[in-house]
């Protein structure tokens, strides 16, 4: 086997640093690994994926968890060395996504039709590699049976972690992106139709999909899940925050009919049942060997856990004529229904003490920390004068904001700086881009909060945006809480000036601490977010933002 191998043996202590537990394995697994060439290094990053899977394992009560890491590295090293020859601690964002595509599509003389068959062949006189082993699996004339691609960006994005902790790397993961595209090119349907064939599909027994889901799911109840979220109008997410209070109690009937009522931190959210939805119901119901509707005293939950739900949720089929998972097409669907008719969402006021709540506290609490852990910031300047916006938009036209033309950016810059360097001239080409969509989709708070990172990396710090550290992202955050009194502009009340206006200042001049705090904890996590688009774009590779992101808690400030 000259372009495949298997690093790790037929059985093995995932706990322990040794690839098997038979030694004659171990030493054929060596006598590879010290063949590749040098460059790859690959006896330390084959220790170093050893290492991770040990640490990993100390935490897990399910081997099969630490299986799944097995597998998912063993196929990694084999693309890493044999297919991209790279080390793993030399990828790019670029080589993380070819190992994504490699993953869901591998060529065939990489799959074998064995599912348990062994990676070496071993009796007392010899030891020898299987012939019939390959990385991945599938069953002959079908598609293959791959894993939540989820779960392989789940397991880099610990490896790395994890490596950046042992080793001087800087590596962050990117996002997977699924190439959508119909099947059949001819059907162009909007999502609503198609989440309507998509429903008929799965209540008609006889209908199969063409690709085979994991977990164990009866049918009734992936029809009864996809039914709460499509027909009731709820987000899966919302109602996998719900699971302690969705039983059947939670449906009861009032003067206008059969409602359902749930809650969490957040939100109480109540909707009418539809007769098709009662239908499914029942049919849920009987074949949980319970007849009749709901009553109060069915308090025990549906879905024993987020777990239990989720794993009935990801076994929902997958049809023909599906461009993507049904998730996408129902998160999309729902958002547009509760959009147009708000009414459809009822919810009640706030708990006093909700999850915003605590999660905002949380944020200033740590970002208080910080500031007073840390020296005030001495006053670094290229020019005393205001920085000029990077972007504009008419404030009453439909356009989300207007082309952002890169060389009138460096031009208008080069007005207020004496020099205009190579890493002024890419931090602004790289605004721009990212500010025309080039990217990924536009989002005006991003840009903004992005616009502050780039005019302090040129006007301030004079440091290139693309090879920021976790040590200057900090002097940001704290440039961000109480920025030079000529970068702000002082209006009592309305929006501010104009970006077209000479008046115009990059902040809000503030006085109450927790604004000054919550300003400067929001830009950070957009910045972050950015960071994230980059990465998935293979523009930049680390993401210097993730640690106090990290530490500041949620994201769901906005």
């Amino acid at each position: 086997m000259d372009n495949m191998h298997p690093f790790f043996g037929n059985t093995r202590d995932p706990k322990e640093a040794a690839p098997s537990s038979d030694p004659r394995e171990c030493s054929l697994i060596s006598q590879v690994l010290a063949r590749l060439d040098p460059d790859l290094n690959a006896i330390a990053n084959h220790d170093l994926v050893l290492s991770f899977i040990a640490f990993k394992s100390a935490t897990y009560t399910n081997q099969k968890s630490a299986a799944l890491l097995t597998t998912i590295f063993e196929r990694l090293l084999n693309w890493a060395f044999f297919v991209r020859r790279i080390s793993l601690l030399k990828m790019q964002s670029e080589d993380i996504t070819r190992f994504y595509d490699f993953y869901v599509s591998p060529p065939t003389d990489h799959l074998r039709t064995l599912r348990n068959s062994k990676r070496f062949t071993c009796s007392r006189t010899s030891c020898s590699v299987n012939p019939s082993w390959r990385p991945f699996y599938s069953l002959r004339g079908q598609q293959r049976c791959v894993e939540s691609i989820d779960s392989v960006v789940s397991a880099l994005r610990e490896f790395y972690k994890y490596a950046c902790r042992h080793t001087p790397i800087k590596i962050s993961v990117p996002r997977y992106r699924m190439v959508t595209g119909l099947t059949v090119p001819e059907e162009t349907c909007s999502d609503s139709t198609l989440l309507e064939r998509y429903f008929e599909n799965l209540m008609d027994s006889s209908k199969c999909s063409t690709e085979r889901r994991f977990g164990r799911a009866s049918r009734q109840k992936q029809i009864f899940l996809f039914a709460t979220c499509y027909l009731l109008n709820i987000k899966f997410a919302t109602l996998n925050t719900c699971i302690k209070s969705f039983s059947m109690s939670s449906f009861s009937e009032g003067f206008q009919g059969w409602r359902l009522h749930l809650c969490n931190d957040e939100e109480a959210i109540s909707r009418e049942l539809p007769e098709k939805y009662i239908k499914i119901l029942l049919d849920f119901r009987a074949s949980c060997g319970v007849n009749g509707m709901p009553s109060s005293t069915e308090i025990e939950p549906i879905f024993g856990s987020q777990a239990a739900i989720k794993n009935v949720f990801e076994s929902l089929p997958i049809f023909e004529f599906m461009g993507k998972p049904i998730g996408q097409y129902l998160r999309k669907f729902i958002s547009s229904v509760n959009r147009s008719a708000p009414a459809i969402k009822l919810l009640s006021e706030l708990p006093k003490n909700s999850a915003y709540d605590r999660r905002k506290k949380k944020s200033l609490r740590v970002a208080a920390e910080i500031f007073a852990a840390r020296e005030p910031l001495s006053t670094l300047r290229r020019s005393s004068n205001p920085p000029p916006p990077l972007f504009t938009y008419d404030r009453n036209g439909s356009r989300l904001l207007e082309f952002v033309d890169t060389n009138l950016l460096q031009v208008k810059a080069s007005q207020y700086l004496e020099l205009l360097p190579d890493s002024d001239a890419t931090a602004i080409n790289m605004f721009a881009r990212y500010a025309n969509g080039d990217y990924g989709k536009i989002n005006r708070y991003k840009i903004s909060a992005f616009e502050k990172l780039v005019l302090w990396c040129v006007f301030i710090k004079r440091t290139n945006v693309g090879s920021l550290t976790e040590n200057e992202i900090l002097d940001f955050f704290h440039f961000c809480y109480s920025p030079p009194q000529h970068w702000c502009f002082i209006i009592p009340a309305g929006v501010g000036p104009d970006r077209s206006s000479k008046d115009w200042r990059p902040f809000k001049f503030l006085l109450d601490e927790d604004s000054l705090l919550l300003r400067a904890v929001r830009i950070v996590y957009w910045c972050g977010s950015v960071f994230q688009n980059l990465i998935d774009a293979a523009v930049v590779n680390y993401n210097p933002f993730n640690e106090i992101t990290k530490r500041l808690g949620s994201s769901r400030l906005h």
